[in-house]
């Protein structure tokens, strides 16, 4: 029996660990309830047939009132006794006084409210090392709340924000090392599936599970917005990073141009199209030159500019890969090389004869910038970022944004869909990063108090308000309708219509996909040294061919 009792033990130290959801909490209460109720009415009814041989006796009662040095008590013990007389039933009753020790009542200390300051006390002194990209809104951070956070807790800050490349290649170094040098690193959130593939990343969930000193109650993780799925194991739903960041890829358009020129934001890629060449015309007189569109072009940004902004609203969704086959090719499932991927470079070909010369230099933000400049009148998919970071630098300058031109089958398509399928169909992306610990932290104490202190609600409204990039409801709600979201729109798109728009789709390959092939291709095919077609069906092609050597 010793391995019996093992066995019942292990199985209910399991039932003890699991976390349970709260409906899942409730019904288990619920059953435990309903098994006390049943087994006290077969009690009784046991009870009552044990004794129905004899005649119903009489019942007293007595009520005696106990005062203890803290409490009263009152005790009422009921006992019916039956005696049978030789002949004929004879009841007898008899009242029992039962003693009774009083239950004394002690005040209790009520728990200390959480702090910072208090829960920071075993680590004052620590040195925490982070690694970000340089956006805007970790540049907003860093200058804000770094030094809130560093005297509030006496925790140093280390913060390295560098360019893109930089950062993964700092922190993918110390990650396939283990050396720990980083304790909390900016995660993209194209990247949070290859970093938890590969067991990178600390659960912080479980972490503030098991470490509740450190866990700040108003923090409220379910306050994150839809973007806040995008870091969440989707078996566990456990967070494996926290956002700071979250912003609309979309049209940006510089609302007194458009009233100059007396025209409405475009609803389709041929309608935006039309509506560039007439800008084109109009800024051939205006000083400085304005031309009919722009884009970010230079280097890597070059892909992306399609597998982010101008696949998904001409129907390309999750960079032209089906989810459930994992292929690109149509041949196979996918939809890569696709009539309507090659609609979507015919359509860049034509803005692109539209555009500034300089436009092949621009980066991530280089077209807001030269709209901000008088260079461009609008963008078609625009990081959000971009545009509050020009804002902050010219609070006078009048843009405004709206949904994406959208190919006419998009929007049914995206209408159709359930609000929470969002690589179903969507209208651009849902771009951001968020901070998560590395495995290999030796500080991840501190660095669990530092993210929660960077993604709270205090964080949020930095980044929403220097930046466009809100990752909380309750940042949301309170700022549509104030002086910048009537200005901008911006906010009031976010609340009502974010879910029209995707995170990167969850598969872990998006770096080697984009280094090794989409990179590749689309400049081969925007160099034209290849067709649009013949660049596609050779990039399909090679990708369905490294996914099912992936084992897809």
């Amino acid at each position: 029996m010793p391995s019996e009792n093992r066995r019942k033990k292990k199985e209910a130290d399991t039932i003890l660990r699991k976390k349970l959801s709260r409906r899942a909490a409730l019904s288990t209460a619920g059953k435990v309830a309903v098994g006390v109720v049943v087994a006290g009415v077969i009690a009784g009814i046991g009870g009552y047939y044990a004794g129905s041989a004899a005649a119903p006796g009489k019942t007293v009662t007595e009520t005696k009132t106990v005062t203890g040095p803290a409490s009263t008590v009152t005790v009422t013990k009921t006992e019916t006794v039956t005696k049978t007389v030789t002949g004929k039933p004879t009841t007898v009753v008899t009242t029992v006084t039962t003693p009774t020790t009083p239950t004394v009542t002690t005040p209790t200390t009520p728990a200390k409210p959480f702090s910072y300051k208090e829960a920071a006390k075993p680590y004052k002194g620590v040195t925490l090392r982070v690694v970000t990209e340089n956006t805007p809104p970790a540049v907003a951070l860093k200058e804000e709340m770094v030094p809130k956070f560093e005297e509030e807790t006496g925790i140093h800050v280390e913060w390295e924000a560098v360019s893109w490349g930089d950062m993964y290649a700092k922190e993918i170094s110390d990650l396939e090392a283990g050396s720990g040098v980083y304790d909390a690193i900016y995660i993209e959130q194209d990247i949070i599936y290859t970093y938890m593939g590969r067991g990178w990343l600390t659960d912080l969930t479980h972490f503030g599970d098991t470490h509740p000193e450190l866990v700040d109650p108003n923090f409220e993780p379910d306050d994150f917005t839809s973007f806040g799925d995008a870091f969440k194991d989707p078996t566990t739903g456990h967070f494996y990073a926290y956002p700071y960041e979250a912003f609309l890829k979309t049209y940006w358009y510089r609302e007194d141009m458009y009233e100059e020129l007396g025209v409405k934001p475009a609803e389709t890629w041929d309608e935006f199209i039309e509506l560039s060449k007439k800008f084109y015309e109009w800024g051939k007189d205006k000083e400085p030159r304005v031309y009919g569109c722009g884009f970010q072009m230079i280097g890597i940004t070059l892909p992306y500019l399609f597998v982010e902004g101008f696949f998904p609203p001409h129907g390309v969704y999750t960079w032209g890969i089906s989810l459930e086959k994992m292929r690109a090719s149509v041949e196979k499932g996918g939809t890569l090389n696709s009539d309507r991927a090659i609609k979507a470079f015919e359509d860049f070909f034509e803005l692109l004869e539209l555009a500034p010369p300089e436009v092949k230099t621009f980066s991530w933000g280089g077209n807001v910038d030269a709209m901000a400049a008088g260079r461009t009148p609008h963008g078609p998919c625009e990081y959000s970022e971009s545009a509050g970071a020009a804002l902050r630098k010219n609070p006078d300058l009048r843009i405004r944004c709206t949904l994406p031109p959208l190919e006419p089958f998009v929007k049914e398509e995206v209408m159709a869909r359930s609000k929470t399928d969002y690589w179903k169909a969507y209208v651009n992306y849902y771009d951001g990063g968020a901070f998560g610990i590395p495995y290999c932290s030796k500080n991840k104490e501190a660095a669990y108090l530092f993210v929660q202190y960077m993604t709270g609600k205090e964080g949020s409204m930095v980044t929403a308000t220097r930046s466009f990039a809100p990752t909380r409801k309750s940042v949301l709600d309170a700022l549509v309708g104030s002086d910048i979201d009537k200005k901008t729109g911006y906010f009031s798109l976010v609340k009502e219509k974010d879910w029209m728009y995707a995170p990167a789709p969850p598969f872990r390959e998006h770096k080697l996909l984009i280094e090794r092939f989409y990179d590749k291709w689309i400049h081969k095919i925007v160099a034209k040294e290849v067709g649009i077609k013949e660049g596609l069906d050779q990039m399909a092609a090679e990708i369905d061919e490294m996914l099912e050597a992936l084992g897809y």
